[in-house]
Order: structure tokens, then C-alpha cells, then sequence
């Protein structure tokens, strides 16, 4: 399965190179503009290119591309709208890099976290949030994209090549460091159809390249039972992980998916599915699976629809 935090490989653009004021700056000074932006040319990100700050909605964008700036980012003489694209700025404008979306929801607590260090004094200042510590911070929910996520979510992640391109897991923590991307901490689900084939697979809820074959070959035989059977799930609470939020599958549309509680109900739910748009698939899921044990489990009952996070497999029996 997953061997380290980052397993999908996302490209973000590197910002454009600031030109000579001189020669870009228009002559005559824009007016500055109301902060609501409403009558935009074009759609813009709300995260500040220069400072690349999430979940701190920029003030002023671009009129010729999505780029977006912090007012404080800006010198004095740009500052309360005072330019109408990114040439008056004396940069260029960036048309590759994606419209990014972001806000958090509600924040949960802040926790200074130190990283360790080998010197007593260094510690010791790491423990009063010195240079040596970074503040993470822990929120109920987020809006990326304009979708929603919140703890007990189940999504779907992008990954890379050598881990088979996705994976579905559980949001368990939406958390925020200094200078990092927003990322979710995940438990992840199992794909039945690999733990059936191998009691010694070590690949987490992904699919294999033939499988990616038959899913796209069969998406027209939805409800069949060799779908019913790629589809199916076994959620592992020991198998936690950080993923950033720019990893999930798609920064287009809706990354959660539903995952019901039996077979059953999949099929009731694909052939009445009405809300493609806020589920990107369905999957079903009975039982956990402990890859430490290598053991199955009946999932107790409602923690799949109840969004459970913790306590999913029901305790061994004393004795």
C-alpha cells in the first residue's frame, strides 16, 4: 500500500518572474475597486499567489486571469484594487495554473506541534513554540472547489502510477501547518477483490490497471455482479494517513463518494442514483480489515452511514 505521506505526485505552477516595473506598469494609475469583484471579466482564485496562503481568502484579482493577491501582498501603490491585471503589477499572467477554491469550515483547536531535535535547549524552545515548532491547526470542515468536506467523509484520492493510480479512504482529521497544503488525516479502505485474490496483498482500496479496464469496459453493466464485486469495500481503522487536499481525484467536481452498507443497498443506489454531481461514485462495504492481523470483521452496526470514525470493528471478545 502507501509508504509515504505524499503518494500522488501534484504539479503546481511555479509563479511567473516579476518583469521590470518601469517597462510593465501602465502610466496612467487604476482606480481602486470595490472588494467584491462582482463584475469580474474572469473567474479567480481565492488564494494569494504571492503568499500561497490557504484558507485566507485573497482581496483583489486579475481581470485577465485567475491569479488572485492578498492586499498586504501587494506594494503601496496597487493597494484597495488600485490595478486591473497582473501586467500593472509588473508580473505576468499566469494562464496554466489552476483556479483554486478554498475556505475553511468551523475551527476544531490549534496545536503547537515540535519537531525533535537531538539539543536540550532546542527542545526546550520547541515546547513554548520557538523556530523549532510548527502550529497545526485542526477544523470540523472545509469547502475546496465549492464542495464541502467534513470529518467522516469518504473520498477519493488521486495517486500515482506505482500505486495504481486511486484510492478511497475516510476523512478523519481536516488539518492545516504552517506552510503546507490543507491536508486530510484518512483511514483507508481495503478492495475486496485484491484481498480475495491475496491474503498477502499490501495495496489499499486501489485498483489495479486491468481493473481500471474492466471498470471503464463495464460502465455500461453497472449492477452486474463482477461490478457488485469491484465495487465492494473493507474499511481499515489502523491504516491512518496524511493526504493534501490538492490529491484528490478531481479539482473539478465532487471527490466524495457514497459508500452504503450492503450489497443491496449499492444496487438500489446506483439505479436511483440521482446526485452524480455530489457523489463521484458508490461503493458497499460489510466488513473491516486489519492488515496487521490480516483478519475480517463485521463492521458494527451503522458505522458506515453514521460516518463513524473510530471504534468500527466491534472489540474482541475477552477471553
Amino acid at each position: 500500500f502507501l509508504e509515504c505521506n505524499n503518494c500522488s505526485e501534484v504539479n503546481v505552477m511555479p509563479r511567473s518572474k516579476t518583469k521590470d516595473k518601469s517597462q510593465s506598469k501602465s502610466k496612467t494609475k487604476p482606480k481602486a475597486r470595490s472588494r467584491s469583484r462582482a463584475k469580474s471579466a474572469t473567474k479567480i482564485s481565492n488564494v494569494c499567489v504571492v503568499c500561497d496562503e490557504w484558507g485566507d481568502s485573497a482581496d483583489f484579482g486579475c481581470d485577465e486571469c485567475c491569479n488572485a493577491y492578498h492586499d498586504e501582498c501587494l506594494d503601496e501603490e496597487f493597494r484597495g484594487g488600485a490595478f486591473t491585471t497582473c501586467e500593472d503589477l509588473g508580473k505576468e499572467c499566469d494562464f496554466e495554473r489552476p483556479l483554486y477554491t478554498f475556505e475553511f469550515g468551523p475551527k476544531i483547536q490549534s496545536v503547537i506541534k515540535s519537531k525533535r531535535t537531538r539539543s536540550k535547549k532546542a527542545s526546550n524552545r520547541s515546547r513554548i513554540g520557538g523556530s523549532n515548532s510548527t502550529k497545526v491547526q485542526h477544523y470540523k470542515s472545509c469547502t475546496y472547489q465549492g464542495v464541502e468536506y467534513r470529518i467522516g467523509d469518504d473520498v477519493e484520492f488521486q495517486l500515482s502510477e506505482d500505486h495504481a493510480y486511486w484510492g478511497v479512504a475516510r476523512i478523519t482529521r481536516i488539518i492545516k501547518e504552517s506552510d503546507a497544503f490543507p491536508s486530510f488525516g484518512l483511514i483507508w479502505f481495503w478492495r475486496a477483490k485484491e484481498l480475495n485474490a491475496t491474503s498477502t496483498s499490501t495495496t489499499a482500496a486501489t485498483s489495479t490497471t486491468a481493473d481500471m479496464a474492466t471498470s471503464v469496459s463495464m460502465a455500461d453493466k453497472r449492477g452486474s455482479d463482477a461490478d457488485i464485486e469491484t465495487h465492494e469495500l473493507l474499511l481499515d481503522e489502523e491504516y491512518a494517513q496524511t493526504m493534501e487536499i490538492v490529491a484528490l481525484i478531481d479539482n473539478t467536481a465532487s471527490c466524495k463518494v457514497m459508500v452504503v452498507e450492503s450489497s443491496d443497498e449499492y444496487l438500489r443506489q446506483i439505479k436511483n442514483r440521482k446526485d452524480e454531481n455530489d457523489y463521484y461514485d458508490v461503493f458497499w462495504c460489510t466488513h473491516a480489515y486489519s492488515n496487521k492481523s490480516k483478519k475480517k470483521s463485521l463492521i458494527c452496526p451503522n458505522a458506515i452511514q453514521s460516518r463513524r470514525i473510530s471504534h468500527i470493528s466491534p472489540a474482541p471478545k475477552a477471553g
